[in-house]
């Protein structure tokens, strides 16, 4: 979508008592002082599972923080935030009925649809399904402060589809209660409203976002709604158990413009257009999610911790599709609806051990996952030569599964040395119980993959000289394989044969 013009309005209301004392805060003297500022690396907890410097990891980790989130930002796709993020790349589709198209070093590009290949995660509560596919559109940008991105090969132990790691972390509740609101004007009609609320009650933490967003956009067949709500709630049962509780709802409205022919494409006056089957056949997108997450912490000592993350939650989605995406015609037009009605659970447990083995300090994560996904699946032609008709050519239950067993260590070998590793034995289980046998026969089956993918011992802290060895060495062995090719691009150069 092109660069719109937005005004916004924020209003926070915050207790008198904190104005007054700013208002009689004591003056600064010490102006002349020295102001000197130490940027630290962030703490990360994607990759270990416990807090961390990234500095000290031997892993490609980066954290996009709130300002960079929200800041001159429409906040609807990941896409505005990750772009920042090297060997990520997400590509923003100008239209609110596909989600983004987000790749971690290749993995994910060949998704057509949804996000496949990375692995997104929501205050610890996985967003990506058994079978692979994810969708962060169900979060709410405004209500998140800050997302750790995960690349390289210590993403296999998140599990199916982890060539990277995407966690959103929502904002914490702030010790005195706040309220605010947001509005966003744009071209096109766009508008956008935020509310939220939070603070802090009688012990428990709680934060309340809702948005709604509304947009003719640029192209015909475009137009758009969303409405998204977040809550979450942190009841601090003692001093040793924690208990979060996460709620995601989503509902969303869109047209899909789909692609251009290329004679539009390349033509100025036609850009915003779409091809006429568009317009025949309808095609549109209704999506609704509702999901429930617990992350439920509790410690035995200070060596000792548990943590019990399970979920469950619905999604239905029903899709407009032309298959004829040429014609020129209504009489000529074919379309097919698309629905899917998803149920799907799942649970992490997971124990947090740490100590010191003599001198060397140690952190030992070991933990069970477990998810489900039900879908009901209907594929029907619903326009036939420009015709309504109501003909099923797909009806089916897809089930899909996963049960994983995972360990990661870190073992500190001196204050300048770590060693990381780690592994984890993945199973999926992709099932296909097949309802309209009169139409091909029956199609039913099932299929099971599993595998055991350990992490290779990598060092931290040093790793800026220690990787240097490696890579010193490689570079080392690729100039002597090369040596005759060099003499002999030497030789053609004096030769005169080749020209640069």
């Amino acid at each position: 979508m092109p660069a719109q013009s937005h005004a916004s309005f924020q209003l926070k209301l915050l207790p008198l008592a904190i104005l007054a004392t700013c208002s009689y805060s004591q003056p600064s003297f010490s102006a002349e002082k020295s102001t000197d500022i130490t940027t630290m690396s962030p703490i990360v907890v994607t990759g270990t599972r416990i807090e961390q410097n990234s500095f000290d990891l031997p892993i490609a980790i980066d954290v996009v923080d709130q300002e960079d989130i929200q800041a001159g930002q429409l906040q609807m796709t990941l896409s505005e935030s990750l772009i920042r993020i090297p060997g990520i790349t997400a590509q923003n589709r100008t239209q609110s009925a596909q989600d983004p198209q987000i790749s971690s070093r290749g993995f994910g590009s060949r998704s057509s649809f949804g996000v496949r290949g990375v692995r997104v995660y929501v205050d610890g509560i996985p967003l990506t399904m058994p079978d692979g596919q994810g969708q962060p559109g169900v979060v709410d940008l405004s209500a998140i402060r800050s997302i750790e991105v995960l690349r390289g090969p210590f993403s296999a132990l998140y599990g199916n589809s982890s060539g990277g790691v995407i966690q959103l972390f929502t904002e914490n509740a702030p010790k005195t209660p706040e309220a605010g609101a947001t509005v966003m004007f744009g071209s096109y009609n766009t508008t956008r409203q935020i509310l939220e609320a939070a603070g802090d009650a009688d012990g428990v933490e709680y934060l309340l976002n809702f948005s709604n967003f509304e947009s003719d956009g640029y192209r015909d067949n475009s137009e758009s709604d969303k409405q998204q709500a977040t809550a979450k709630f942190k009841f601090n049962i003692s001093a040793d158990t924690k208990l979060t509780t996460l709620v995601n709802w989503f509902d969303q409205d869109a047209q899909d413009p789909i692609g251009l022919d290329r004679a539009r494409a390349f033509n100025s006056s036609t850009r915003e257009s779409v091809v006429p089957a568009a317009i025949f056949a309808n095609t549109s997108v209704k999506r609704d999610h509702a999901q429930i997450g617990f992350n439920l912490e509790h410690a035995f000592n200070e060596n000792n911790k548990i943590s019990l993350i399970p979920y469950v939650g619905t999604r239905s989605n029903a899709q407009i599709l032309t298959t004829t995406p040429t014609a020129t015609t209504r009489a000529t037009t074919n379309a097919r609806l698309s629905e899917i009605e998803r149920e799907f659970y799942g649970m992490d447990a997971r124990w947090d051990n740490n100590g010191a083995l003599g001198k060397m300090p140690y952190n030992i994560s070991l933990g069970l996952t477990y998810g489900k996904q039900t879908d009901d699946r209907l594929d029907t032609n619903i326009l036939q030569n420009g015709n309504p008709v109501n003909v099923l050519n797909r009806r089916e239950e897809n089930i899909a599964s996963n049960f994983d067993q995972y360990v990661q260590a870190k073992l500190g070998i001196t204050d300048s040395v770590d060693i990381h590793a780690g592994a984890r034995h993945t199973k999926v289980k992709l099932e296909v119980n097949d309802d309209l046998l009169t139409l091909n026969g029956n199609n039913s089956g099932s299929v099971e993959y599993q595998k055991l993918r350990p992490s290779s011992v990598q060092y931290g802290k040093l790793r800026r000289h220690l990787t240097c060895i490696p890579i010193l060495v490689k570079g080392l062995k690729h100039l002597l394989l090369l040596r005759p090719h060099l003499i002999a691009l030497r030789w053609a150069l004096r030769a005169g044969q080749i020209y640069l």
